[in-house]
């Protein structure tokens, strides 16, 4: 019955384990800097650093493209460097909790359209149509049937693109009771930089993040060190 809130926690935690070879790029510093921070403003939270676990390739979704574990995207045209951070979690009981991570992409200003792409994909609504629909196939929901929301929303004003997928997932459980999970997308194209944060809640929420305004920060982090290049 767990099975769904399973698969969306594998890839959350999947997200904080992927880098591609260490390079020495001043994107690299870059994007190291801007993921120090928003460490720092989670640790602020309450949430406490996981480690970078390993990625897995298989836990990554067709409908996503791969960008919810990002070692599972194929390098972007002109790619220079991507930063994904440590995974942070904060728990109240072993069954509510919050996961977060935030992963970067950099490609060389040439190439900055390329990261339109998965901006438009996560606020299309063919995207979550599709996710609606992978919930839904037998290897996902195992017991009683789910009820599954998933929302699309194009252009939060962030940067020079910017997106979000909601998904909640209630599981009815014997007796009346009812177990929900949450995940959220947040991306934006800042200049040649892509940024994704997801957000990962198992029953309640018990800190104050805000995933969309995790992602205006990062942005706002990332526009000061361009402008000051």
């Amino acid at each position: 019955m767990y099975h769904v809130a399973v698969v969306a926690l594998s890839g959350v935690l999947a997200l904080a384990g992927s880098t591609l070879p260490p390079d020495t790029s001043p994107d690299t510093d870059v994007a190291g800097n801007v993921i120090a921070a928003a460490g720092e403003r989670l640790l602020a939270l309450g949430f406490a650093s996981a480690g970078p676990p390993a990625a897995d390739p298989a836990a990554a979704s067709a409908c996503l493209g791969g960008l919810d574990v990002p070692g599972a995207v194929a390098e972007f045209p002109g790619e220079t460097s991507r930063a994904v951070s440590d995974t942070y979690a904060v728990f109240e009981t072993e069954d509510t909790g919050e996961v977060v991570t935030v992963a970067l992409f950099v490609v060389e200003e040439d190439n900055a359209s390329t990261l339109d792409w998965p901006v438009r994909r996560f606020g299309n609504e063919d995207t979550a149509s599709c996710k609606l629909d992978e919930f839904m196939t037998p290897e996902v929901q195992q017991g009683p049937d789910p009820v599954v929301d998933v929302t699309a929303t194009p252009d939060l004003g962030v940067g020079d693109g910017s997106s979000r997928l909601d998904m909640t997932v209630a599981v009815p459980l014997d007796g009346g009771a009812t177990v929900q999970f949450s995940q959220t997308f947040a991306l934006a194209r800042q200049a040649n930089v892509l940024v994704v944060v997801s957000h990962l809640v198992a029953g309640e929420p018990i800190s104050e993040f805000d995933p969309q305004a995790e992602l205006t920060s990062v942005v706002d982090s990332l526009a000061a060190a361009q402008s000051s290049a």
